[in-house]
């Protein structure tokens, strides 16, 4: 892929302290972010008839694009200050929405749009007490609507202060709203609500339920995908959850899975249209190996579903 040449029109932030702080300070956080992409793109799988290196390739030339931008370093700083949740958090939903892109086949120019606003979609955030971001407990009515403020605090960060444009600054706007008019802050439907905040909207759910929080342990990837096909249509839009969930597979063949009736066994055959409902071949029941090993199709069980999955088995 050729160098990536595209200015997006931020001004140069100027630091308060002297030049070699602010040279350490983003040397710090884009090691830091490559040490997060690396990882997250290690641990994903990919559909077997996508080219993985090459999506790899793309993925880290747009963020590193993107973190070349002296204000987007700085925004990503203020964001680690105040939560690391929050900064590892929006390297993935950055990584995620790329990959969404790739498969959506946008070019680089909107590869980099939408990098950028999933980047910052949470820069709201450094607005909200940080003992209301990271409270063990359940949020009080109160303290919920002030979390609700990130997204227009966001929007006004990026549009205003920053200066970045219109389709990248809606992304923290709208990353919150749900495709069946109940999300927040304006409650807008399907129409209402710009591609780039949908693609947002989906990644940002399925990080937050497969990442350990204070308050609950992070969910299984199957359990997670699983959820955000259940809601497309109410608050996903459909055709990017079926982007989402066919190009990053969530069991590859041969994958060990334990099923909700106690028997293992490994998957077999995996269709795009029904990700989370694998064909498996079952091999042990719940006391030892079977004699006569039988393929079970779980899109046409009503009972039986995967609990879990199996390095070894």
């Amino acid at each position: 892929m050729s160098k990536l040449n595209k200015s997006i029109g931020l001004h140069k932030i100027k630091y308060k302290g002297s030049v070699n702080m602010e040279m350490k300070i983003s040397q710090e956080i884009i090691k830091e972010a490559e040490t997060l992409i690396d990882s997250m793109i290690s641990n994903l799988s990919f559909a077997d008839n996508i080219p993985e290196d090459e999506v790899k390739d793309i993925v880290k030339e747009v963020v590193n694009y993107i973190l070349q931008n002296n204000e987007i370093i700085n925004r990503l700083y203020e964001i680690k200050s105040i939560d690391k949740y929050t900064f590892k958090h929006s390297i993935n939903v950055c990584v995620l929405s790329i990959i969404t892109g790739i498969y959506l086949d946008y070019g680089i120019y909107e590869l980099i749009d939408l990098g950028i606003g999933a980047i910052l979609h949470d820069i709201g955030k450094t607005k909200i007490p940080n003992s209301i971001l990271n409270k063990p407990g359940k949020l009080t009515d109160d303290e919920y609507e002030m979390i609700k403020k990130h997204s227009s605090y966001g929007y006004e960060i990026l549009k205003y202060n920053i200066g970045l444009d219109e389709k990248i600054s809606r992304v923290a706007l709208h990353h919150h709203e749900k495709v069946n008019g109940r999300g927040y802050p304006y409650g807008k439907r399907e129409n209402e609500i710009d591609t780039y905040s949908k693609i947002v909207a989906i990644t940002d759910v399925y990080d937050a339920l497969t990442s350990n929080r204070i308050y609950r342990k992070k969910m299984k990837t199957f359990h997670a995908v699983d959820y955000i096909i259940s809601m497309a249509g109410y608050q996903f839009n459909k055709r990017l959850v079926q982007t989402f969930a066919k190009n990053i597979p969530i069991y590859s063949k041969s994958k060990g899975v334990m099923l909700s009736n106690g028997h293992k066994g490994i998957v077999i055959d995996v269709r795009e249209e029904f990700p989370t409902k694998p064909v498996v071949k079952v091999l042990y029941d719940r006391d030892c190996k079977l004699k006569n090993p039988y393929n079970i199709d779980l899109l046409e069980s009503k009972v039986i579903t995967v609990v879990d999955t199996l390095d070894d088995i």
